[in-house]
Parts: structure tokens; C-alpha cells; sequence
């Protein structure tokens, strides 16, 4: 390794769970090495002040102040975040956090390089500021794209698409490493903005603990118990799901195999209750609430599989929920595109099964075999360890040594 002892870096991220799971997984593994960050999160909360925050596993945290401007629940506050959030941020908010870094940077010059990584995108500009003021390198990373977002893209008018666009060019022209969270997003990063082809840019996926679960609870149920958590929202398309259901119910499958698909979190329960009990499936479904991350795990661990909904589009990144389930050491069963980077990364990783939502024929047979496969103990829904190791956080840590400060 090349890595210097004590080395230190600011990492500048919006304040989130998933990305927080993120950050401090892979710093407590470089701090092992003797690699710092200093981290700033960004909570949206009334007469914040920049101060160091103790943290678990002694990771130092600064909290960005915010703008007042941001807090207030007025619906005038709210309709101008909405139409006219980006100027209004860059003009009232982005300076608060520029003097708090800036100041920061000028007080701890042994801090060798600034990592920011969005979305949201703020953090990116902010880097691209502080490494023209600070004479700092910069390493920006992408969690989800910017520009060509498939999700945000659609509600944007032309003249947003275009501020987007030239933001997001100037900062990547700015940038000295390119590192996103899957390879998928990379050559769409480089077709979007060829001028990048000679920026180094590198894949550092999110992961999970190998060790972390390692008791198993005992199933309530008899039969097959299928289980999703999470939000259900946008282009994710769970309706396919119930058609297909309601298909092999009028072909009595269901019968001679007990199943029972149990869904968590947030979604439209009230309109999923009507289409259910429309479709006569409502004995083969489960609609619970939103639970803890504790008591989630506990019902993907006593489940059979575990269900991932994806979108009717090829999004370019893999949902956090696809490492807690594999920590949890479940095979997925994935709604998806028959063709699309989420279900060839289930299929190439041999991590599950994908039920077309395009090939509905298709995704019924694939279903069906599967319901009758665990039924009659004829398919192994356990893991190559080694497998899984290439997904482990440690793994994520030594890439980010090897690809980020190795590379500086």
C-alpha cells in the first residue's frame, strides 16, 4: 500500500441514513489504516452551528449551520423550495457552508484532499468552490446520477436540464477523480460528458458486514414467506407481481403451496387493499407498516426469499435493501426489466431470481417453478461465501484505498 500514515480528508455529504451507513462503514476501515476523514453532514434544523459532534466509533463529524430560510413549514417557504430550491440555495445557503469548510481548511492545512458526494449535489458544488479557493484536490462521487436522472429527469423543464447540465460539467471539469457506486454508471457518466475519458473513474459499490447477523430466527409461518421492506413509490412496479399472483391463483397453484408475501414500509396501502381484494389474492398478501431497521431484519431473516421491486426502466445504481438482504444471507426474488443492469447483477452473482415484469408469460412460469422448487426442497437458496466477500465493506475500503488514495 501506498497510503501515507495519518493521512486526512474532508468528506462532505448531505445527511441521509443510507449514505450515512455508507460513509461510516468505510471510515472506521480506513481510520484502521490510518487514514482520516473529517466528516461534514448537512441536517436541515433551525440555528445549527459548526461544531464537532461526537459520533460512534470515534468518527469526527462537523455539522453544517443552515439558512433559516430552509426550515420554515409555510406553505410560501415550501412552494419556493419547490419551483426555485436551486438559486435559492446557491444564493442562501451554499455560502453558510462554503465559510464553515473554508474556515475549516484554513485551520487544518495537513487535510490533503476534499471528497464530496451527492446526491444531493450541493456537496459537489461545494467541493468544486473549495478546491479552486483551497487549492485542494477533489474526488466527487455520484450515489445515483445527476443530469440524466431517469426519476427527476421527466419533471424538469428545458431551462432546468440545461442549469443541471452546465453545473455538473464545470464540476467534473474541476475534478481529479470521478468515483461512483456501480460500474454501470461510469460509461454513462462518460457518454454524457466525453471530456471526462481521460479523469481517472472508479466503481466503489455500497456492501454490507459479513458478521453481522449471525443468528437466525425461526419462522412464524408454515409455507413459502416472501418479504419486501422499504418505500414503494415512482416508476417501482409491484402491480405485475399482483397480476400473476392472481393468475396462478386461478390455476390453483396455491392449493397445494402455502404462500405468503408480506410488504413493509411505505406505499399506497389503501389502494394495494382494493386491487388485492378485486383480484380475490388478499389470503396470499401481507400489508404491514413501516418498521425499524431491528425488526425489518428480523422478518427478512425468517423469510424464505426476499423481494426487491424494481423500476419499468434500467436505473443505473443497486438499492441499499439489496445488501441488507444479502447480509441477511437471502436470496432475492427481483421484479425488474428482463434486461437491465439490476437483473443481470441478480443473475451474474447468482443472487436470486428475476420475474420479468416485461415478460409476463415468462415471469409467471419463472414464479411458478419457484413456488414449487422450495416446496419440494429442489433449489438451494444459500450462498458461495467468496461470493459475497466481493461485497463486503472491507472490500469497498481496500477498493477505496487502491482507487482513491493510492491514485492522489
Amino acid at each position: 500500500m501506498n497510503y501515507k500514515p495519518s493521512l486526512k480528508f474532508i468528506w462532505i455529504s448531505a445527511f441521509g441514513p443510507l449514505v450515512e451507513i455508507r460513509i461510516k462503514e468505510i471510515s472506521k476501515r480506513l481510520m484502521a489504516k490510518g487514514i482520516h476523514p473529517i466528516i461534514f453532514t448537512h441536517k436541515l434544523q433551525r440555528k445549527e452551528r459548526l461544531k464537532p459532534k461526537s459520533a460512534k466509533r470515534d468518527l469526527f463529524y462537523y455539522h453544517f449551520r443552515n439558512p433559516l430560510f430552509f426550515n420554515f413549514n409555510i406553505r410560501i417557504f415550501k412552494y419556493i423550495r419547490e419551483i426555485v430550491t436551486k438559486f435559492a440555495f446557491i444564493l442562501g445557503g451554499i455560502p453558510f457552508l462554503y465559510s464553515d469548510i473554508k474556515s475549516f481548511l484554513k485551520n487544518n492545512d495537513d487535510i490533503k484532499f476534499i471528497y464530496a458526494t451527492g446526491p444531493p449535489f450541493f456537496t459537489h458544488i461545494l467541493g468544486s468552490l473549495l478546491k479552486k479557493k483551497c487549492k485542494k484536490k477533489l474526488i466527487v462521487e455520484y450515489t445515483d446520477p445527476w443530469y440524466k436522472n431517469p426519476y427527476s429527469e421527466e419533471k424538469k423543464n428545458f431551462f432546468e436540464k440545461l442549469l443541471d447540465y452546465h453545473i455538473e460539467k464545470r464540476i467534473l471539469q474541476s475534478a481529479d477523480i470521478i468515483v461512483s457506486n456501480t460500474e454501470f454508471l461510469n460509461p454513462i457518466l462518460q457518454r454524457n460528458f466525453p471530456f471526462i475519458k481521460n479523469t481517472p473513474i472508479f466503481a466503489i459499490g455500497d456492501g454490507f458486514n459479513l458478521q453481522e447477523f449471525e443468528e437466525i430466527p425461526q419462522k412464524d409461518e408454515n409455507g413459502i414467506i416472501i418479504t419486501y421492506g422499504g418505500k414503494i413509490y415512482g416508476r417501482r412496479n409491484i402491480y405485475p407481481l399482483f397480476k400473476i399472483i392472481s393468475d396462478l391463483n386461478k390455476e390453483h397453484l396455491f392449493e397445494d403451496i402455502k404462500v405468503l408475501v408480506k410488504i413493509y414500509g411505505f406505499y399506497p396501502k389503501k389502494l394495494f387493499e382494493r386491487i388485492i381484494d378485486s383480484l380475490n389474492i388478499r389470503d396470499l398478501f401481507y400489508l404491514g407498516g413501516f418498521l425499524s431497521r431491528s425488526h425489518f431484519i428480523e422478518e427478512i431473516m425468517k423469510s424464505d426469499i426476499a423481494l426487491h421491486i424494481g423500476e419499468n426502466l434500467d436505473y443505473p445504481t443497486i438499492a441499499f435493501k439489496v445488501w441488507e438482504y444479502l447480509s441477511c444471507r437471502k436470496k432475492i426474488l427481483f421484479l425488474g426489466l428482463e434486461r437491465s443492469y439490476r437483473s443481470d447483477f441478480i443473475r451474474n452473482n447468482n443472487l436470486g431470481v428475476v420475474i420479468p415484469i416485461d415478460n409476463l408469460e415468462k415471469a409467471k412460469e419463472l414464479l411458478k417453478d419457484l413456488f414449487i422448487n422450495i416446496k419440494n426442497k429442489k433449489i438451494d437458496l444459500t450462498f458461495d461465501e467468496n461470493i459475497l466477500k466481493k461485497f463486503s465493506w472491507d472490500n469497498r475500503a481496500e477498493k477505496f484505498i487502491k482507487n482513491v488514495i493510492n491514485s492522489l
